[in-house]
This record gives structure tokens, C-alpha cells and sequence, in this order.
């Protein structure tokens, strides 16, 4: 009517410009408020990380330049393609059209080519956030090994500056005595490097006799870790066979070790290690066997079990030590009880670190938990996006078929065959839009297959359970329009113009 009227071509495409460019920047304005609220939630969130970590994510003058920058050209671009094909100066041929249904039966216009992506993309998004929901699910079932009942931890340095080895061992005992005097604590013990420790790996060389070592390093390797005998105890962790260590193992005596389940099954076919003999390389002498302890995850959660070799604190004199006290109340009051402890002992303690048990195995599975958060903020703001843009295009074509449903009902047509009249262009869009999404879904999961544990890169409870999301959100989207046109009153339809 505006073209027929005198209106040119040119001023009613930079209205329709400037309206999907306010449209653009009002979004922009959103996304703003709504990326400052994540990133708050991402600051003050209290991750498992071994050392505090401060980012300054607030928004700058380049961050907002940016969005101002990304808003307007969004909303230009996505607005000149609808705004040249409305104003093609077909103006009688505009007049006399009455669609029926938005178009032609089968034709992909760019509204529904758009929906069409938004649902395949969300699926994607909603496949990759289930895929390390479940990873992030096995991983908290895993066990480690060691750390199943509540236990406080507390890492300091021996102060080697004051005491020689002999006088660091006599003030850890004493350490040790007095933590173990603490209200709830069970069993208290130390280590040089607790397992599952991302930041220290230490590894010995060895030889067993009857074994040839590898050719490209001349001997086996196993984990090394220094520990003292309630150790074990606080731990979780068994002696299976043998013995622990004991006051007998001094520095003058036979070197001992405890060795993993793992590395006595591999060189002892009876998985009964106790007496037999570990060489070390070059000069130093020969470890004895003493005990065998259950196997523990060393380096990493879900690992097959690895050679680790359990030296004396008593024969290996190490200065940075984690305390591991088991204990029957909170963790967290047990580990400040600790710190307390400590220091009224001696007020020049240096500690490095205070924790639970259960934040120390957190930090192994953060990189799931994070890859699960990340991509399932995405994925429900791909399906929010997904279903307005559905919910947008089914009551658009209501709106141009009101005369239509009108028609309809007035011949006859109850409310139920209306609605389902109306959805079936939505779902259409929706099973089109959800097999191109598990085509590509399945074609990007095989990129996560090394990204996650113990879960199958095609598990099929994710990739049947998230489209029966999709299409849930989908249909409630198509239908809420469908409805409230199903309801309208025919000679109020048939007035429509």
C-alpha cells in the first residue's frame, strides 16, 4: 500500500532497517546484562583450584564497542534480505495475494531456513552438553582408590633451614601426635605427594631380576611417593599382603618399600611381592619388599593401575609433606583445626595449603564439570533461541490464515483439528531442523571422543534423550500459538483484515 501510494523503495527499506536495527541493538542490550550475570557467577564461583585465582572479567570499552559494533550490524544484516523482498514493486500482484499459509505448500522461506538452523544447532549444542553431563556423572562415580571417607588435608614445609633430616622427622612426629589429639580426627598420617596431585609427578627407575628392562631407557619405571605408616590408614588405602612400616625402618637398615597390587601381579605371578628384591639403578642398594598395597589412581581418574613403589618418610627424608587426617566430623572445621594446631605448635609454620579430600578428587574432574556447565549454558540458550524462533514462525502463519480458521471453524472445524492443522507447519520445521542437527551432531562428537570418560562418543541415552527434549520445547512452542488461534470466534476471524 505504501509503494502504491508514492512510497519509495529506498525510504521503506531504511525504515524496515532502522526498526531491525533498534531491534538488533535491544537485543545487544540483553546479552550485555546477561553476560555480565555469567560472568559474576563464573568469579565468585568457588572452584576447586589449588592455588585462588583473580580475573577481571569486567566489561571494558572495547567489550562494549564490540557488542554495539555486533548488535548493529546483526540487526542491518539480518533485516535487509526481509526488507528487499517485501518491497519488490510487484504492487498490484502484492494486493490481490492472500497466502494461505505464509507460502507455498513445501516452500523453505528464510524465516523457516532460519528456524530450521537454530534447531539443528541447538541439538548439536544440547548433544555435546548431555555428552559431558554423562561423562561428568561417571566421573563422580569413579573410584580413586584412596579418599572414600571424609578426610582434611594440610601441606607445609619441613623447615629444613632449622632442622637437619633427623630433627625435621622428630617435629613431624610431634606434628603428627598433636593432630591426632584432635576432636573427631581417626587416623592421621603424611605423604610427599598425595596421589591425583596434577602439579608433582615423581617416578623412580627400577629392575626386577628374571625381567628384561625396556632397550630405549635400560629400566622399568614405576610412581614414587614417601609416606609414614598411618599414611595408609588415613588414606583408605590396604595392605594387602606383608606388612606397613614400622619404627624398625630407620636410615642405617635395608632399604624397604610397599609396592601396588599392579606391579606385583606384573612381576610376581602370584601377586605375592613380600621379600623379593627391587634394584634401583646404578650404585644405590636394593630395595626389599615388605608389603603390597590396593591399587589407587596416581595421575590421572579411570587409570589403569600403574607400578607405584611407597617409600619410609623414616629411610627418605622429603620436606614438603601433605597431612591426611580421617576424621568423623566436617572436613573443612577439621582442616582450620589443623592449620590452628599446627601453629600453636609452632608459629613459624609454613603451610601451603589447606583442603577437604573430597575438593582435592574435585579438581581431577573439573575439566568435565566446566565442559558440562559451558556447553549446557549454550545448549538451553540455543533451545530458548530455537523455540522462540518456532513460536515466532507458527504465529506468524496463524496471523496470515486467520481468515482461513475462520472460514474453517465456520464450516465446522473444532478447536482440536485447528491446532493440529497449525502445528503440522511447525513440525515439520522441527523434524527437518532435528535430523540435520543429529547429522552434524554425529559428525562433531567424534572430535569429543578423547575429551570424554568413560562414555561412549554415540551413547545412545544422550542422543535419544535430547531430541525428545528438543521436540518437547519444539511442540510446546508450535503449540501455545496454535491454541489460542483454535479459540478465536469465527465471525471474529472473518472480520479479520
Amino acid at each position: 500500500m505504501r509503494l502504491a501510494l508514492g512510497a519509495s523503495r529506498g525510504s521503506l527499506v531504511r525504515r524496515l532497517l532502522t526498526e531491525t536495527t533498534l531491534l538488533g541493538l535491544l537485543a545487544g542490550g540483553a546479552g550485555v546484562g546477561l553476560a555480565v550475570w555469567l560472568l559474576d557467577l563464573l568469579v565468585t564461583a568457588d572452584l576447586p583450584l589449588p592455588a585462588p585465582v583473580t580475573l577481571d572479567l569486567r566489561p571494558d570499552g572495547n567489550v562494549l564497542g564490540f557488542t554495539l559494533g555486533v548488535s548493529v550490524v546483526a540487526g542491518a544484516l539480518l533485516g535487509l534480505v526481509p526488507a528487499l523482498a517485501s518491497t519488490r514493486p510487484d504492487v498490484a500482484g502484492a494486493l490481490r495475494g492472500e497466502s494461505a499459509g505464509g507460502g507455498q505448500p513445501g516452500q523453505l522461506r528464510w524465516r523457516n531456513a532460519l528456524v530450521v538452523a537454530q534447531l539443528a544447532i541447538s541439538l548439536v549444542l544440547l548433544v555435546g552438553a548431555g555428552l559431558f553431563l554423562r561423562s561428568f556423572q561417571q566421573a563422580q562415580t569413579v573410584d580413586p582408590g584412596f579418599g572414600r571417607e571424609p578426610a582434611a588435608l594440610l601441606t607445609f614445609m619441613a623447615p629444613a633451614n632449622r632442622f637437619t633430616p633427623d630433627e625435621a622427622r622428630v617435629y613431624t612426629r610431634r606434628l603428627l601426635d598433636r593432630f591426632r589429639a584432635l576432636p573427631g580426627v581417626e587416623a592421621v598420617g603424611v605423604t610427599s605427594n598425595l596421589h591425583l596431585n596434577p602439579l608433582s609427578q615423581r617416578s623412580s627407575d627400577f629392575n626386577v631380576d628374571g625381567f628384561e628392562p625396556p632397550t630405549d631407557h635400560g629400566a622399568f619405571i614405576a610412581d614414587r611417593v614417601e609416606v609414614e605408616p598411618g599414611f595408609f590408614e588415613a588414606a583408605g588405602i590396604e595392605i594387602v599382603r606383608g606388612r606397613n612400616f614400622d619404627d624398625a625402618d630407620r636410615p642405617d637398615t635395608q632399604p624397604v618399600v610397599i609396592v601396588s597390587e599392579a606391579m606385583a601381579r606384573r612381576f610376581w605371578t602370584d601377586g605375592d611381592a613380600v621379600g623379593r628384591i627391587v634394584r634401583q639403578r646404578g650404585d644405590a642398594p636394593p630395595w626389599l619388599v615388605v608389603g603390597v598395597a590396593s591399587d589407587a589412581n596416581v595421575r590421572t581418574l579411570g587409570e589403569p593401575p600403574r607400578n607405584l613403589i611407597y617409600l619410609p618418610y623414616s629411610q627418605r627424608f622429603t620436606p614438603a609433606l601433605t597431612v591426611v587426617a580421617r576424621t568423623s566430623v566436617d572436613p573443612e572445621r577439621t582442616a582450620l583445626a589443623l592449620l590452628a594446631a599446627g601453629r600453636e605448635l609452632d608459629p613459624d609454620l609454613r603451610v601451603l595449603e589447606t583442603k577437604t579430600m573430597d575438593r582435592h578428587l574435585a579438581l581431577m574432574r573439573l575439566p568435565q564439570q566446566l565442559s558440562a556447565f559451558v556447553l549446557s549454558a549454550f545448549g538451553v540458550l540455543a533451545l530458548a533461541l530455537a523455540a522462540v524462533g518456532l513460536y515466532g514462525v507458527v504465529s506468524y502463519g496463524v496471523a496470515r490464515r486467520t481468515r482461513e480458521i475462520g472460514i474453517r471453524k465456520a464450516l465446522g472445524a473444532d478447536g482440536p483439528r485447528v491446532v493440529r492443522l497449525l502445528v503440522a507447519g511447525g513440525l515439520r520445521l522441527v523434524v527437518l531442523g532435528g535430523a540435520l542437527g543429529l547429522a552434524l551432531a554425529v559428525a562433531a562428537t567424534r572430535l569429543l571422543g578423547g575429551l570424554l570418560f568413560e562414555v561412549d562418543a554415540l551413547d545412545p541415552l544422550t542422543f535419544v534423550g535430547v531430541p525428545l527434549v528438543l521436540g518437547a520445547a519444539a511442540l510446546l512452542a508450535a503449540w501455545l500459538p496454535a491454541r489460542r488461534a483454535s479459540r478465536v470466534s469465527p465471525m471474529v476471524a472473518l472480520r479479520d483484515d
